[in-house]
């Protein structure tokens, strides 16, 4: 039997009939503003209604062996975004109808019990900003993780939507409502009932299962499969010790690094499976299918009909990908980087990423394989990563001339670089494309200097004479003969304009300063603009923080010679 019991309850007899255990595998507090709306649009229908009862989605608990005198100890094994959204909720209103202009009618406000398992910055977020706990207010951290932040949010959401009810009369009477007309349907897991199978169909309108989430569940699911069907195959392991019981142990630590990793940064939060899907690009390589990414994952490789899985492909696997999580926020959040990178990073964030973060993070992590220290101090191993910086620059030369000023297709190139991704994370020289140039084997560095040249060659690769600019590439570039003449220094700016239909170029290879001015020289130029059209063109085109204006003559009317015209343009930033 599955669960030892299943029954609707209201509100606010599950928030304040348990004390809630949240593990520390699970993700963080990831609801935003769109989710926060919905439940508090839900409530406003309701009061407005009078309808007897509303359904808010289901809860999965599990019993706790602990003594307790007040309250039962439940895990929450799902359902944790809905709890704790419903108590933030709950509380915002007790203070409203608790404020000192307030009537003093008998009020209790309810009590809530939740325990965050090794997570001391939420349990001080909850506690505070929840719980109005202001004792916490010492340890709430400057710098917290974004799941704290989304707590926090939470709570000054609720809190003005509170403040904008008419009186305290009508914060109570929106309170009760929550708590004894609101409803979820509880399960309790029976203890023989694996709850992990369970995530694979159970479903809440607040926030979808994401597949990393998943992905995380299926792999718990096969620790109990694996080792029985190896028993009945008869299978020796050549690693007794990792039993699915110790492999379940090492899933649970895995999620937890890689959901502390996505949450350092609100940019990377909701990154579950963007993520997840750069990192199996690189791991399994791409295959083109609109549901590649559910077929690879969970219907070819992470299944219990696929005879050839291991508990160790298992766990090499989970390693690898814990491992890319700290790298992905390394790669987003790049504070902790060597300078050279910061600046490489951001100015690839700035125009855009394209489809290259599967080859990136695969540089960054055969970069560092042999010194996983890198991974809590990059700064201290910038030798280690100095051969990125140089993929870093073809990348962001590829996207500005290929995919940006070419006109060609926006994923021209894709499944190539996918390749070079995958050859760089698994060197396997059955499925690496330049096995014959003895690719799989490199250094690291070597390798990724490789894949750099590659990466040039597709943009200017030419036939001079007999022979081609790189011979080991022998293909044209991506880039036409009068593009390919237009020059490039990484990260000094690019300049973009369209007047009637022309494309204006300009690069910023002979920039000198002038005061609070730039002289930029164009370098081609295929029709007339004015400073007002160039002014508005251009300030589309760097960095969004600086005010762009032309206050000099602009590019006359060239031939289609891919010349500088001579003529400066003087472009004012001004902070």
């Amino acid at each position: 039997m599955a669960f030892s019991s299943a029954e609707l309850q209201k509100l606010g007899d599950l928030l304040s009939g348990y004390h809630f255990h949240i593990p520390d595998y699970q993700r963080g507090y990831a609801w935003g503003d769109a989710q926060l709306e919905a439940l508090w649009n839900d409530l406003h229908v309701t009061v407005s209604s009078e309808a007897n009862e509303h359904f808010t989605g289901v809860v999965l608990l599990r019993q706790l062996n602990e003594d307790s005198t007040v309250l039962p100890s439940v895990e929450l094994v799902d359902g944790q975004q809905r709890v704790i959204s419903a108590m933030t909720l709950a509380s915002a209103l007790a203070r409203r109808v608790m404020a000192p202009e307030s009537s003093r009618e008998p009020f209790s406000k309810p009590e809530f019990k939740v325990s965050f398992l090794d997570n001391a910055e939420l349990q001080t977020y909850f506690n505070f900003w929840t719980l109005d706990d202001e004792s916490e207010a010492a340890r709430l951290g400057h710098d917290c993780s974004s799941y704290a932040a989304n707590l926090k949010n939470a709570a000054q959401y609720f809190r003005k939507r509170a403040e904008e009810l008419h009186d305290a009369g009508q914060a109570r009477q929106y309170l009760d409502v929550l708590l004894d007309r609101f409803r979820l349907f509880v399960l309790d897991a029976h203890p023989d009932f694996d709850i992990h199978v369970a995530f694979e169909t159970l479903n809440n309108r607040g926030k979808k299962l994401s597949k990393l989430e998943l992905l995380k569940n299926r792999l718990i699911y096969l620790t109990n499969v694996l080792p029985s069907q190896a028993a009945k195959a008869g299978i020796v392991t050549d690693t007794p010790h990792l039993s699915g019981w110790a492999l379940r142990e090492q899933i649970h630590r895995a999620w937890k690094g890689i959901y502390t990793s996505l949450g350092r940064s609100p940019t990377t939060q909701n990154h579950d499976d963007e993520f997840l899907r750069a990192h199996a690009v690189a791991y399994f390589g791409e295959v083109k299918d609109a549901d590649w990414l559910d077929n690879v994952l969970l219907n070819e490789t992470f299944t219990a009909t696929n005879r050839s899985l291991s508990l160790e492909d298992v766990s090499a696997y989970i390693r690898n990908l814990e491992q890319a999580a700290v790298w992905w926020s390394h790669m987003h959040e790049t504070k902790l980087m060597p300078k050279a990178h910061q600046l490489h990073l951001e100015r690839i964030a700035r125009i855009g990423h394209a489809y290259f973060k599967p080859l990136l993070l695969a540089a960054y992590m055969r970069a560092t394989a042999l010194n996983p220290e890198a991974l809590g101090e990059p700064r201290a191993h910038d030798a280690d990563m100095l051969p990125v910086v140089g993929l870093l620059e073809q990348v962001e030369r590829f996207i500005v001339l290929v995919l940006n000023l070419s006109g060609r297709a926006g994923h021209l190139g894709r499944s190539h670089m996918n390749r070079m991704a995958h050859s760089l994370s698994r060197p396997d020289p059955l499925n690496c494309p330049w096995k014959d140039r003895g690719f799989p084997a490199m250094p690291a560095a070597e390798a990724i200097s490789f894949v750099k040249s590659y990466v040039k060659a597709y943009i200017e690769n030419e036939e001079v004479g007999d022979s081609w600019s790189d011979p080991r590439f022998e293909w044209m570039g991506s880039i036409p003969p009068p593009m390919s003449n237009v020059r490039w220094r990484p990260g000094l700016g690019k300049g973009l304009a369209t007047t009637g239909g022309h494309l204006l170029d300009f690069s910023c290879s002979n920039t000198r300063r002038l005061g609070a001015e730039q002289v930029i020289n164009p370098l081609r130029c295929h029709g007339r603009g004015t400073s007002s059209a160039l002014t508005r063109q251009l300030s589309t085109s760097f960095p969004r923080h600086l005010t762009m204006r032309v206050t000099g003559t602009p590019p006359c009317l060239l031939t289609d010679e891919p010349k500088p015209c001579g003529r400066p343009l003087y472009i004012r930033s001004a902070t």
